[in-house]
């Protein structure tokens, strides 16, 4: 998938609101693949966000979407869901 300064920002916004309901986040690395086309869905995209702060590590992988937009929105939905309800896991 080509590099995109529009998925850039998104990323950048989504980082953004997780560092805000955990300001100890020392590292969030995301990676957008589109896998192998499939002949009944088309372009599938997949997103992994990996999340560490101290003592803590939080991994959302297979978020998978025909919009990679879509796919990135659920990745960071997983790992910030667990932080809103103050769960231990979280960072």
């Amino acid at each position: 998938m080509p590099h995109s300064a529009a998925m850039d920002r998104k990323i950048q916004g989504l980082a953004s609101r997780l560092v805000e309901l955990h300001p100890r986040i020392t590292s969030c690395h995301v990676i957008v693949d589109e896998l192998d086309r499939h002949k009944e869905q088309g372009r599938l995209f997949e997103v992994r966000v990996d999340v560490k702060a101290p003592r803590a590590e939080i991994v959302a992988n297979h978020q998978r979407h025909e919009d990679p937009y879509v796919a990135m929105r659920d990745a960071f939905d997983a790992v910030i869901r667990p932080n809103e309800r103050g769960d231990k896991a979280a960072p």
